[in-house]
């Protein structure tokens, strides 16, 4: 059983009154979701009361989602609206730089001190780009997201978000080489060999 297949599985325990089930969900997106929503503008304090929310909103509509569709699209298209309801008019959303440990949450103990030097370097050129490329990002690179589930999220067309993604990487290797750093070879030591902004398809 691959991983969509045993998250499709516990969605149906939980439809079928297994709540232990729902704690698999819960655990596997939380800390992306807050970190998501941290990097929109949101207070670590509200970032956490948003994720709650959104995870039982998830669960009290579950009957409703389309098992067919993806669960991490629904999900994080929940969070998204529900930080747009909190902070409805206001400006400059998605203000706030991206922590180092969310470019990378995942660290090889080994190697950890070479990879953070790396994560806050990168972090600290990321933060510099438009929101929106920034946003593209995180939800491609960080949370492994398809296509597919950024364009429900964010309401960006398929065309914008690979031009987005594109341009947004240029932008960073440009900025890097400006300060003589090589983008891939950053990347190699602060992912684990995990999906990098290098490695993961266009």
């Amino acid at each position: 059983m691959d991983a969509k297949e045993l998250e499709l599985s516990k969605i149906q325990d939980v439809l079928r009154g297994n709540k232990e089930s729902y704690a698999f969900l819960v655990d596997k997106y939380k800390n992306k979701i807050f970190g998501l929503l941290l990097k929109m503008g949101a207070s670590p304090e509200d970032a956490q009361d948003m994720t709650q929310e959104a995870f039982i909103t998830a669960y009290r509509k579950l009957g409703h989602h389309h098992i067919d569709r993806s669960f991490a699209g629904w999900i994080y298209t929940i969070a998204v609206h529900i930080f747009q309801e909190r902070f409805r008019g206001r400006k400059n959303l998605m203000h706030q730089e991206i922590p180092a440990d969310l470019l990378s949450p995942l660290p090889n103990p080994e190697s950890e001190a070479i990879q953070q030097e790396n994560r806050n370097e990168l972090s600290r050129i990321v933060n510099k780009l438009p929101s929106n490329y920034r946003l593209m990002l995180m939800l491609r690179y960080t949370n492994d997201l398809t296509y597919e589930e950024i364009e429900q999220i964010t309401g960006f067309s398929m065309n914008q978000i690979r031009n987005g993604l594109h341009r947004a990487k240029k932008r960073l290797q440009k900025m890097l080489t400006k300060e003589g750093v090589d983008l891939n070879e950053m990347l190699e030591h602060c992912t684990d060999g995990r999906t990098s902004y290098k490695q993961a398809p266009e």
